[in-house]
């Protein structure tokens, strides 16, 4: 991090962090918490929801949870150590640098509809046709 503890040392970091559909839409729902932090299993119903098309409320607990596994071990230890999320507890929160990428990712456009894959019908149609 730089002295001023709010951007990345290179600006590179947040384009890399960002470039995961699942690390985007971390990003996005730590951002909807509005500063309070949200849960890891939360985050990880959601994003399964959203990948799968079903209410959060009907997602498998298996699957919620291979999910949570998946995010621990595979994006957030990218995400601390770029600064953009702190994990604490099972519960993350805004780190650092949070401000500066939560910005590229707005001004890209995205919310939570585009920052996670389309349910499974709709990947299927844009691979067949992309």
């Amino acid at each position: 991090m730089t002295g001023d503890n709010r951007t990345p040392d290179r600006v590179d970091d947040v384009f890399v962090q960002l470039s995961h559909p699942r690390r985007r839409a971390i990003m996005l729902l730590v951002a909807a918490a509005g500063g309070r932090g949200v849960d890891l299993r939360t985050v990880s119903s959601v994003l399964y929801a959203l990948e799968e098309g079903v209410r959060p409320t009907n997602a498998p607990t298996r699957a919620v949870t291979n999910l949570r596994t998946n995010i621990k071990r595979s994006h957030l230890p990218q995400l601390t150590a770029s600064g953009l999320i702190e994990f604490n507890e099972e519960r993350l929160a805004a780190g650092p640098a949070f401000g500066v990428a939560l910005e590229v990712l707005l001004s890209a456009g995205y919310w939570l509809g585009t920052a996670q894959p389309q349910h499974k019908e709709d990947r299927q149609n844009t691979e067949d046709t992309g």
